[in-house]
Formats: structure tokens, sequence, C-alpha cells
């Protein structure tokens, strides 16, 4: 199965096989259990291209996410690029934080 070498990959020192990874999961992961955990911790990431795409994949598994609209709102409030706040902004939304 991938999924277990994409969580693997979310800490791979290139920053470009941490945001494949990333979406990767959001489209492999049918179970959020296994992969949230995981994208969550991805989420203090130094790299804002791979915040972006965690951002997006947990955004992806929308209500199934709802209990990291704490954590995805303050990544909001510290977010270093206009790209990053709309990330935040649409996971709040798809996650049901945000109506």
């Amino acid at each position: 199965m991938v999924i277990p070498y994409a969580l693997h990959a979310l800490v791979e020192p290139q920053p470009a096989v941490r945001v494949t990874a990333a979406r990767a999961l959001a489209v492999l992961a049918f179970d959020a259990e296994t992969a949230l955990p995981d994208l969550a911790r991805a989420l203090t990431d130094p790299d804002v291209a791979v915040r972006v795409a965690v951002l997006e994949a947990i955004g992806e598994f929308s209500e199934r996410a709802a209990s990291f609209a704490p954590l995805i709102a303050e990544i909001l409030t510290r977010a270093m690029t206009d790209e990053e706040r709309i990330a935040a902004t649409d996971a709040l939304h798809n996650v049901g934080a945000v109506r």
C-alpha cells in the first residue's frame, strides 16, 4: 500500500517530496485517522509550500478533520504568505469550521 510510504515522505529532507506526499495523502488516504496526525505534525514544516500542501490535504478530509480546526486557525493567525492564509481559510471552510 502507498499510504505508509507517503506518510514517511512527509519528513523527507526535500520540500518537493514533502509537498508531493501531502498531496498524495489527500487523494489516497481514505482513513482520516491514519493520515491526519502526520499531516497535523507537518503543519510546522519550515517550508511554506509544504504547509500550504498540508493545509490543502487536511481540507480534503472535510468534516472528518473538524477536530483540527483550532490548529488550522492558529496557522491562519501566523501565516507568512497570502497563499498560506488562503489555504488555511479554505481548510477551515472545508472542515466545517466556517460556514
